[in-house]
């Protein structure tokens, strides 16, 4: 039998099992790891708990609460055993399929990088209140360091436009195409923009409007019929 065929085989048993939270001792407040076969477990806070569903609400770092199945929480040691199994199996699978094909032989290679989007989004995000109704802004976008974070609140008057800023006049930018908005009008018609993505900002949870960035330019309206 081939060698890496046993290596293989003897990485893939060293996997560690899934433990699953009981959701009897679950309490809000406690910090788990949510554990995910697609990437790293991530850290959440416990907010509410639903014991005879089997399920709670979690907090994530990002600040989007939801709900998810107490079976799939861990303590810190359990999800770092469990990440190290599915690592070595990872590396496992990787040696199966070059035991079992050509594709581990030295070939030339041409990568083509991502485009890079941050030249495109360096203007900013530039939001227009096309609504007769002064609002005001809060958003939640990926800053150039890769951290997710939410700021608010921007006052835009009725039929104007503006950059969103920090405290030091410097303008927000971002590389990633997704971010997400919530506004409000400031007047007593009490007008809301939202959507189906809550956030947390501050003490308030948002519901939020998801947007996407099709032109690089960061830049949306605001209208008094798309709420």
């Amino acid at each position: 039998m081939n060698i890496k065929v046993v290596v293989v085989a003897m990485v893939l048993s060293f996997t560690s099992q899934v433990f699953a939270a009981d959701v009897y001792t679950v309490q809000p407040g406690d910090v788990y790891y949510l554990w995910r076969l697609d990437g790293p477990n991530t850290r959440v806070q416990i907010r509410e708990v639903d014991r005879r569903g089997g399920r709670v609400k979690v907090a994530y770092p990002d600040g989007e609460v939801r709900w998810v199945a107490a079976s799939d929480l861990k303590t810190k040691d359990e999800a770092q055993n469990t990440d190290i199994g599915l690592g070595l199996a990872a590396v496992g699978t990787v040696l199966l399929v070059c035991a079992l094909s050509d594709l581990c032989k030295d070939s030339p290679t041409q990568s083509t990088p991502p485009p890079n989007r941050l030249d495109a989004a360096s203007g900013g995000f530039r939001v227009t209140n096309s609504c007769r109704h002064p609002v005001r802004v809060a958003i939640h976008y990926r800053n150039l360091m890769g951290d997710w974070t939410s700021m608010g609140w921007w006052t835009v008057n009725a039929n104007q436009s503006t950059y969103l800023a920090d405290s030091s006049n410097k303008r927000l930018a971002t590389t990633a195409e997704t971010w997400f908005y919530y506004a409000e009008s400031t007047d007593q018609d009490h007008l809301v923009w939202k959507g189906d993505r809550t956030i947390r900002y501050g003490n308030l949870d948002l519901p939020m409007v998801q947007l996407k960035d099709k032109d690089g330019d960061s830049e949306w309206s605001l209208t008094c019929n798309g709420m």
